[in-house]
């Protein structure tokens, strides 16, 4: 494995800009297949429920203990434990807030992470503005610890409030105006600002996998450089968090100097149509890859995909048909011929055929 790199120190990548597509990243040097070619900190990062109480909210490792005495929910690993992490300081700010929202019958709802992590970003977006100050920090250090910068991890993303659908606009602003009455009022924001807060944390946060392997979901963040990496059916690179809950991005295989580098916002493994399905509803585009497009290169690794293998031991796939027929065929060639005579009898037959196809879709053969 080659080495990492951090965020201020992009020397694997270089940001380019394009009308209509925006801003993105491309290998500023050929790169090897395996390279970490990025760790990336979390601007505010929020566990899901779930997971509060046995993982720390810094690192995202299990965590015995107990939990913050304040709000009873949120904790901190040893290692996390001190004044020079800024997630223990920005919790100390939070906690009244947290446990408010866990504590009064005023609050009830199934999950939380989302509130939280727009918490945090009103925390860090007042504290930028000079409206907060965090009494607990070390009054010795003259630097005193780095806060993530809102404008930097945030401002600049994009905003998809235009494309979105009313319904999740309607939860943002429920949101908003929860996380209004939980924080003070140096910390408040309008809710037309806060829709366009969530809008831009929506398409770009990552999901925090649980580094031990399990591929849980144990929540998600905002983690500024990585939203820059777009997604590809065929990526380049993968993500996952390391043990010290950041992000980090390595190569899946040799990358070209000038190459853009990608990620996969899906589940490779799904067949095209609920690929497209996941990032059009979660990231309001469809996917226009070659893989997506049936490019020749990638027609049958798409069939596979949506198949089963044979019982019958002749090592051949079965398909359905809107598969078989999307190059042409027998079932194409036949109704084309029967618009062509005129025939009702046919036309009648062939919509028979095919409603009973799609009832059995996958038992046609091809070896």
């Amino acid at each position: 494995m080659g080495g990492a790199v951090e965020e201020d120190e992009p020397s694997f990548y270089a940001m380019e800009e394009e009308e209509g597509r925006g801003r993105f990243l491309v290998a500023s040097q050929r790169l090897a297949s395996g390279l970490c070619i990025l760790i990336c900190p979390a601007v505010a990062k929020s566990l899901s429920d779930a997971f509060l109480e046995s993982h720390c909210s810094s690192c995202c490792r299990p965590a015995g203990g107990d939990c913050c005495s304040g709000c009873s929910k949120i904790k901190f690993c040893p290692d996390c434990s001190t004044d020079a992490n800024v997630d223990v300081l920005l919790h100390r700010y939070e906690c009244s807030s947290f446990k408010q929202l866990f504590q009064s019958s005023d609050f009830k709802i199934e999950e939380s992470r989302t509130l939280r992590l727009m918490l945090r970003l009103l925390v860090l977006r007042s504290l930028e503005a000079g409206r907060v100050s965090l009494s607990d920090t070390s009054e010795g250090d003259e630097a005193g610890p780095s806060f993530p910068s809102f404008q930097d991890a945030v401002e600049c993303l994009c905003n998809n409030t235009p494309v979105m659908p009313e319904e999740l606009l309607a939860r943002f602003s429920h949101i908003v105006k929860q996380a209004r009455y939980l924080l003070p009022s140096e910390c408040r924001i309008s809710v037309e600002e806060g829709i366009e807060l969530l809008a831009r944390a929506y398409c770009n946060a990552h999901e925090l996998i649980n580094p031990d392997g399990s591929d849980q979901d144990l929540g998600f963040g905002l983690f500024p450089l990585a939203c820059f990496f777009n997604h590809s059916c065929t990526p380049n690179c993968t993500w996952c968090v390391g043990d010290d809950g950041q992000l980090e991005i390595r190569t899946t295989r040799v990358v070209e100097e000038g190459e853009e580098l990608s990620i996969s916002y899906c589940d490779l493994y799904e067949e095209r149509r609920r690929r497209r399905s996941t990032l059009q509803k979660n990231f309001f585009f469809t996917c226009e890859c070659k893989r997506c497009k049936l490019d020749p290169s990638w027609r049958r690794q798409e069939q596979l995909l949506s198949s089963w293998k044979c019982r019958k031991g002749c090592e051949g796939m079965m398909l359905p048909p809107p598969l078989l027929d999307a190059g042409g065929g027998d079932n194409a060639k036949k109704r084309k011929r029967g618009r062509e005579d005129g025939g009702k009898e046919e036309r009648k037959k062939e919509e028979k055929e095919e409603q009973e196809q799609e009832g059995r879709a996958g038992r046609r053969l091809v070896c």
